[in-house]
């Protein structure tokens, strides 16, 4: 089987024509039918021109079985083969059924009779080598069947119709020949046509990867386009092509000129940047750049490129403008900048607030940091160390000092520097930039004193007090002294958040603070634990009774009465004590007795005080009296 030669093997016309080519051949088969049973029912009678008629159409019909096979192979080389072999064995059939025409005729057959049938074979065989150009081995089934027959049939007539015989043997291997150039012809054109659409599908998709747009324009008309150029005018690629491209500027006057100096360059090229209009009417800056295909004479027309570059100038403004406010944000900036030779000293100090906050720049020039007037906040140590990491020529970062401004506040300062080195590597010296931190150092202050202090009391929190009730022990220690620990929980607290909200139970919680703070000595600690309980750590007491008159205090203190908005509360407090080194010796052990202490105060009806038991037989009253007659310890 000679198959079709295929330049690309992604072509699809090679089984569309071929599909085509039997259907046609069906037809015309079947068109002819009747003319070969005219004929042979003329000749002949009873069931033989119905049997041949049968088999001829039987053998037509194949065709369809064929038609559905090449249709199902597609592009598959190896099943378009297969369907070729079946259509040539079809082919085989057909050329049987015709050529056993001049074999079913009678002996005596009219030379009238012969020469019809000469020309319905000779019609048959042209015709089928038309139809079958793709087909060389289909054909050749089909030509020989059909022709030989006839021409031993003829030759069988006697010597009048031998040269006849001749005839037809001399014209079916003409037919042949002239089947093998149509073949090749079709071949070659068919391959012509994929290798054309093929460039024309890899030029396409070459132009649509493109990120421009490309266009060529004739007479100011686009002819042609990729899909970007479609793209970028927001337009459906079928409808863009017939438009103008003066109609996209948004200044056409623009377009005509620059048009015009198209067609004048000698060159044949122009490159410009242009506002160029959407579809829907948005606008975007494009830079064109148009070549002519004959420089002077536009009627060939040219091809422009098109590049949106919206995004570059959007892009570009966006620096310019982040550069400007840079520009004013150092200006506005604490910072400065400053630069010192190999010596150290400075050769450079900028900064807009620099005369301001710190020591005028001008003094500085010519001195080294540590030579600076006013500074102070370093160390002798601290000094060497710096000193030692400029003269190894390394990057420093966060150098802090203190400084005198010019109107002799203190501030803090932190210098950040890196070494400079010329091409050749040499040390230049530093530059650097200094930055005021006061407000840092001052916040950072402010945060560690919120980080150990009650928010709302202002009374050092649980963090500060066991810092400083591990002092104490450890103190008391060192002297042979006790620590008393003093844990108290209002009595009635509870109403005043009920009745009145907890802005006022915070505003009651503020006035009980500063109560229990003129009760105790400034080296004593008052701190709260949380909600309404409070301690008190009594430092340096000697004798175990020295805390009655505390707690007396601190009862009296409290049970004044405490206005919140316009309403007056009296409140109690159960105390429970816990001494050192009576009940403990560490933080946690003083707090967890003087907490149960307190808390059988409280199941006592509150506004009393109890005292944790010693580890000793001495011990100190258990309860102090609830009522207002009642407060003060017995001696």
């Amino acid at each position: 089987m000679n198959r079709l030669p295929r330049i690309l093997p992604d072509s699809c016309d090679r089984h569309l024509l071929m599909i085509a080519s039997v259907r046609i051949g069906l037809a015309c088969m079947l068109l002819a039918v009747p003319i070969g049973l005219a004929w042979l029912a003329g000749i002949s009678a009873g069931p033989i021109p119905w049997l041949w008629g049968l088999a001829l159409f039987g053998s037509s019909l194949c065709s369809l079985f064929i038609a559905s096979m090449m249709q199902a192979a597609g592009k598959d080389p190896r099943r378009l083969e297969r369907a070729e072999r079946f259509y040539a064995a079809k082919c085989l059939l057909a050329g049987m059924c015709w050529g056993a025409l001049p074999l079913l005729a009678q002996p005596s057959v009219p030379d009238g009779y012969l020469l019809a049938l000469v020309i319905i074979l000779l019609t048959a065989a042209t015709m089928g080598g038309l139809l079958m150009a793709l087909f060389r081995h289909a054909y050749l089934c089909f030509l020989l069947p059909t022709m030989l027959p006839l021409a031993w049939r003829l030759a069988s007539e006697g010597p009048a119709m031998r040269l006849s015989a001749w005839g037809i043997l001399a014209a079916t291997a003409i037919l042949a020949l002239s089947h093998r150039t149509l073949h090749r012809r079709a071949v070659d054109l068919i391959a012509l046509r994929e290798h054309s659409e093929a460039t024309t599908r890899e030029q396409t998709l070459i132009l649509d990867a493109v990120a421009e747009g490309v266009l060529l324009v004739r007479e100011g008309r686009i002819v042609k386009c990729n899909r970007r150029a479609a793209e970028l005018f927001a337009s459906p690629f079928d409808n863009f092509v017939g438009g103008t491209l003066g109609a996209l500027h948004e200044n056409t006057e623009e377009w005509a000129e620059r048009h015009a100096a198209l067609q004048q360059r000698a060159d044949g090229s122009l490159d410009y940047t242009a506002c160029l209009l959407r579809r829907d009417g948005r606008r975007f800056w494009a830079e064109l750049s148009a070549r002519a295909l004959q420089p002077g004479d536009l009627s060939r027309g040219a091809v422009w490129l098109v590049s949106d570059i919206s995004e570059r100038l959007h892009a570009e403004s966006q620096l310019r403008a982040s550069e400007r406010r840079f520009r004013r944000l150092a200006a506005l900036s604490s910072d400065w900048y400053w630069e010192q030779d190999t010596e150290y000293r400075y050769t450079q100090v900028n900064g807009a607030h620099l005369d301001a906050l710190l020591t005028p720049s001008h003094q500085a020039l010519g001195r080294r940091r540590w030579e600076l007037p006013g500074i102070s906040g370093v160390s002798e140590e601290q000094w060497s160390a710096h000193k030692a990491q400029l003269d190894a020529h390394k990057p420093f970062a966060d150098f802090v000092y203190q400084m005198s401004s010019r109107d002799g506040e203190l501030r803090w300062v932190s210098s950040s520097g890196h070494p400079m080195f010329d091409e050749h590597g040499r040390f230049c010296g530093y530059h650097g930039v200094g930055t005021d931190i006061t407000d840092r150092v001052d916040n950072a202050a402010r945060f560690r004193h919120l980080a150990h202090h009650d928010t709302l009391t202002g009374l050092p929190n649980r963090r500060l007090l066991d810092d400083r009730l591990e002092q104490a022990i450890a103190q008391a220690r060192r002297w042979s002294q006790r620590v008393v620990v003093m844990l108290l929980d209002l009595d009635d607290f509870k109403l005043i958040n009920d009745s009145a909200g907890h802005a006022a139970g915070d505003r009651a919680l503020r006035t009980v603070a500063e109560r229990l703070r003129r009760t105790v000595r400034e080296s004593d600690t008052i701190a709260r634990l949380g909600g309404d309980e409070f301690v008190v750590v009594l430092n340096e007491a000697d004798e175990r009774l020295d805390t009655c008159p505390v707690a007396n205090k601190i009862i009296d203190a409290v049970r004044e009465p405490v206005f919140v908005d316009s309403c007056e509360y009296r409140l109690g407090v159960s105390i429970g004590i816990a001494m050192y080194p009576d009940h403990g010796d560490t933080p946690g052990q003083l707090l967890a007795l003087a907490d149960k202490a307190m808390y059988r105060s409280k199941s006592e009806g509150g506004a009393s005080v109890q005292v944790a038991p010693a580890l000793d037989d001495q011990q100190l009253p258990l309860n102090f009296p609830g009522e207002s007659g009642k407060r003060h310890l017995d001696a």
